[in-house]
């Protein structure tokens, strides 16, 4: 990958990977204080909600539509044009985010039945999840913004705080959900005034950068601008795609919520662990690269567009694969280490790890979703992913539908969500290849068979530090990782000095 694209990906990763662990410590907090109850798997479910909304309102649209027309806007029209684009962008986001906010705390119980129809059977988790619904719908306003201040700083060429920003927001829903959820009833309440809390937190941090970025924090109106209708149109089909996407997860949710009791929440925490290497590889490697990708692309350089793209999968492969093995060989103790405390029980232990392991298997091809939907953004070609991603929808209905028809619960669940990441990870790669020409196949070949090489040695390196009798679960962890990334650096070493 090239030196700039490289940077840029190794700051965004330090981020991404600082606010990763600080969500594990939120995570670890919830298992602690809730274990897999009734009460975690309501809040679960209730913050998918406004998540789902973010997802469309904010991140995705931000980065495949907003961030490369504000490029393009500032390249050829100046700074001056490019922020006031930026200001009646932001008031288009408040405007859109404040009407989703009042409907759904409106419509918050007909939205629970729809994501979460298999709570009705318990009246006292669905009313709960219902009320949760209700509070923390005002937190897709403030993640909005934050999301939206995150883009406009990575056009600017700054990824380190706007991906480290989302650590400020868990610690603050951390400390504030501590807190209060030792003052309310249900204490679990106390989580949702602490995500909004956590969700200041992240604006503020973020505003000086924005400010700095584009020169004010004003806001414009957007009514009748030319710029705001071509992002408009840009964006309309990647709402589509992200809903698309996203519908999985809610897909997920409406499947478990008939699934076995705890299903719920043993997703998410193996969810919340998988996420951690996706983050530091996928989302880091995706965002670093979409600006490049964008110049290249306006500019008419399509071999540099290829050869970024090719050298973004190769490091995905390289990175990616690894660490699966990592997490599906250790996943009991990963789990253990990280949730084994409070309420967590060992039966929430195996299940939890069981669960990640599912989730693990689709870790590649997730990780390449990731680099190559921002790489058809860059194109400005917004419509494919779109089908491609109605694609996976189906794909991960169907598998919900047969896990639950044959017995198979939160389990088949989860495999369901990784075949069908691996299925559109397919269809993008074949699909961009027609598109673009060439995208660094041989380079991709050469950095499977390393990897594949590799993962075998770090395989019998872990398993046998795995079998080594050390007793104290910490000790344990800490040597089959310390054995496995051993291994993994030594090789890294050679491929280096080898040109591999």
């Amino acid at each position: 990958m090239t030196t700039r694209i490289g940077g840029k990906a190794l700051a965004m990763s330090a981020g991404v990977g600082i606010s990763r662990i600080t969500g594990l410590l939120r995570e670890q907090s919830f298992a602690y204080l809730f274990g897999a109850s009734p009460a975690t798997q309501a809040f679960v479910a209730a913050f998918r909600i406004p998540n789902f909304f973010r997802d469309l309102l904010a991140e995705n649209i931000a980065s495949a539509a907003v961030l490369p027309t504000y490029i393009g806007i500032r390249e050829k029209e100046g700074p001056e044009a490019a922020s006031r684009f930026a200001a009646s962008t932001l008031a288009l986001i408040l405007t859109a985010a404040c009407i989703i906010v009042a409907l759904g705390i409106l419509l918050a119980e007909p939205i629970c039945h729809l994501v979460a129809p298999g709570f009705a059977s318990d009246p006292g988790k669905f009313t709960l999840m219902v009320t949760l619904t209700r509070w923390l719908f005002p937190f897709l306003l403030l993640i909005s913004i934050a999301a939206y201040f995150q883009a406009i700083q990575n056009a600017a060429g700054r990824f380190f705080l706007p991906a480290a920003s989302t650590a400020g927001l868990n610690i603050g829903f951390i400390a504030a959900g501590w807190y209060f959820s030792s003052l309310l009833d249900p204490p679990i309440l106390g989580m949702a005034w602490g995500a909004l809390c956590g969700g200041l937190v992240a604006v503020l941090m973020l505003a000086p950068g924005y400010r700095s970025a584009t020169g004010s924090l004003r806001l414009e109106s957007f009514s009748g601008k030319a710029e705001i209708h071509s992002m408009l149109w840009l964006a309309a089909p990647v709402v589509l795609g992200v809903a698309a996407t996203n519908i999985n997860v809610l897909v997920n949710t409406f499947a478990a919520s008939y699934a076995e009791d705890g299903a719920i929440a043993w997703l998410n925490y193996g969810y919340r662990i998988m996420h951690l290497p996706l983050g530091l590889i996928a989302v880091s490697l995706g965002s670093a690269a979409l600006p490049a990708l964008s110049r290249a692309f306006a500019s008419g350089d399509k071999e540099q567009f290829r050869v970024t793209i090719g050298e973004a999968l190769s490091h995905s492969i390289r990175l990616s694969i690894p660490a699966t093995l990592g997490l599906v060989l250790l996943r009991d103790d990963i789990v253990d280490v990280l949730y084994g405390y409070g309420r967590f029980t060992a039966d929430d232990v195996r299940h939890t790890g069981l669960a990640l392991a599912a989730y693990c298997v689709g870790i590649p091809a997730f990780s390449f979703n990731r680099i190559l939907a921002p790489a058809f953004y860059a194109r400005k070609d917004t419509r494919t992913p779109v089908r491609i991603g109605m694609v996976s929808v189906l794909t991960n209905m169907a598998g919900n539908a047969a896990a639950l028809y044959l017995g198979y619960g939160y389990l088949g669940i989860a495999l369901a969500a990784s075949v069908a990441g691996c299925v559109q990870m397919s269809l993008l790669l074949v699909t961009l290849r027609r598109k673009a020409g060439r995208i660094g196949g041989r380079i991709m070949a050469r950095a499977l068979a390393w990897t594949v090489l590799v993962c075998a040695l770090m395989a019998g390196s872990m398993l046998m530090a795995k079998e080594a009798g050390i007793e104290n679960l910490y000790a344990r962890l800490a040597a089959e990782i310390a054995s496995g990334c051993a291994i993994y650096g030594v090789a890294l070493g050679i491929s280096k000095r080898m040109r591999i």
